[in-house]
């Protein structure tokens, strides 16, 4: 946006020199026309006033007036040239950032919805073996729709992202309680941890009455909950809670997996952002996230101790002044 002003007023700057240099050339043209005639006449200092000199006396006052204009206006002609160039650079390198998140997210998205599609295939394929027992049949089953969540929340992403960039987030708030919002959340994750083989808890929760859209709250916490049961290793423990501090709740999810590195800790909310040690997704979760809760006036925080030392996410949102019915 500040580039796109800074190009604007540069533009405009070049668009009003180009006419003044314009109407100073017609304008020297005609006095040069004059002073010609003044010469051819005789009359010295009636071609000085033709170039606007009292007299031929004036003559050389005029050009070092003259020298010092043109001197300046090539400095400014300079600097818009310098600034012009800086925001060439620094689009050529914008460009570059966006290029390489581009394919990032190509190669995320195609492994987040390949992936699942696939499972599915092979589970489909193997169930129908006849030969297949109730037990494995049903085994398949629920693995299959687990990847089944697994892709429609991959496909719920795209899609959010792209009206987030069309549209901005646009909410439809009621009023509900939180708690009960996290525990639908984690009873809607439960087959997805299961399927990683990770054990998920939710601890303590308050009443916390809020404002909120339940779609795109239920979407937020569906992707920090899946985030945490991505980077946890088999037999591991993702804890969701919930509290109240004064008028603002803060729900908790914490992992003790892959952990995050510190300089990655600044970047891990950028769009189609995925860390080298990512396991497939496009790079929209958190981003996702983090958009749907500054909409509802919250805000997320992620802490991390290091890589293999687990993660927290705090989603900070306000309460409601008035309580749930």
């Amino acid at each position: 946006m500040r580039s796109s002003v800074v190009f604007a007023v540069l533009l405009a700057l070049s668009a009003a020199l180009l006419a003044w240099w314009l109407t100073f050339a017609v304008r020297e043209a005609g006095a040069l026309e004059r002073a010609g005639e003044s010469l051819i006449a005789a009359d010295v200092d009636a071609a000085a006033r033709a170039f606007g000199a009292d007299d031929r006396f004036g003559l050389a006052e005029l050009a070092r007036g003259r020298r010092r204009m043109f001197l300046s206006e090539a400095v400014v002609f300079a600097l818009a040239i310098v600034v012009a160039a800086l925001l060439f650079v620094a689009s050529k390198r914008a460009e570059r950032r966006v290029l390489t998140s581009y394919s990032r997210f190509l190669a995320g998205a195609t492994h987040e919805l390949k992936t699942p599609l696939a499972t599915i295939r092979l589970g489909l394929e193997t169930v129908a073996d006849e030969r297949l027992d109730a037990t494995a049949r049903a085994r398949y089953l629920r693995a299959m729709l687990g990847e089944t969540g697994r892709l429609e929340r991959g496909i719920s992403n795209l899609l959010a992202s792209a009206a987030l960039r069309a549209e901005g987030v646009v909410l439809h708030e009621e009023l509900g309680d939180l708690a009960d919002d996290l525990r639908a959340a984690v009873l809607a994750m439960q087959a997805r941890a299961d399927a990683a083989g990770v054990s998920l808890e939710l601890g303590a929760t308050s009443s916390a009455p809020a404002d909120r859209d339940a779609h795109a709250l239920r979407l937020l916490l569906h992707n920090l909950i899946d985030n945490a049961i991505k980077f946890s290793a088999r037999g591991g423990v993702v804890r969701v809670a919930l509290a109240v501090d004064g008028d603002r709740a803060r729900i908790l999810i914490d992992d003790h997996g892959l952990g995050i590195a510190g300089a990655d800790l600044a970047r891990i909310f950028e769009p189609f952002w995925r860390g080298d040690h990512a396991a497939g997704g496009a790079g929209l979760g958190l981003h996702l996230a983090r958009e749907l809760a500054r909409a509802h006036g919250g805000e997320i925080e992620a802490r991390s101790e290091g890589p293999g030392r687990g993660a927290s996410f705090v989603v900070d949102l306000p309460l409601a002044a008035r309580p749930a019915p």
